[in-house]
């Protein structure tokens, strides 16, 4: 036991400079900790300001809402697919050109229409001008 005294006492300024440096480091560490959690006590009082809020209701709420965006979201997409379906049978490729019946006649007063779908179906109308 005498041994552990003399040791104490002999490096007591050591002892003493290394729990200060240790109180140090525990002092800011609870200070930033207190810092964090006031923040977190804010933020939760701003959410729970409201009187009437019930956890329970929100979620409720929530729920039905998630729900009816998921409904809408599969309408939406049928009305899609509807609609791509429609745009493959419509007009997509339109071509004009102007060009000369009879060679060395006249100008390019003739000309071609071409209506035509994805699928190459279509119309085209032809117009020849001649003297």
């Amino acid at each position: 036991m005498q041994v552990i005294f003399e040791l104490i006492t002999q490096y007591m300024n050591e002892i003493i400079l290394t729990l200060l440096v240790l109180n140090l480091i525990f002092l800011i560490s609870i200070t930033v900790h207190g810092v964090k959690v006031r923040k977190i006590q804010k933020k939760y009082q701003a959410f729970m300001k409201k009187e009437d809020l019930d956890l329970e209701e929100l979620l409720t709420r929530y729920s039905s809402q998630l729900t009816s965006l998921e409904n809408g979201s599969e309408h939406h997409s049928r009305l899609i697919d509807g609609l791509n379906a429609r745009v493959d049978t419509s007009l997509r490729k339109v071509a004009v050109l102007r060009y000369k019946a009879i060679e060395n006649v006249g100008a390019d007063l003739s000309f071609v229409i071409a209506l035509l779908n994805q699928s190459n179906s279509g119309v085209v109308i032809n117009g020849i001008y001649s003297y």
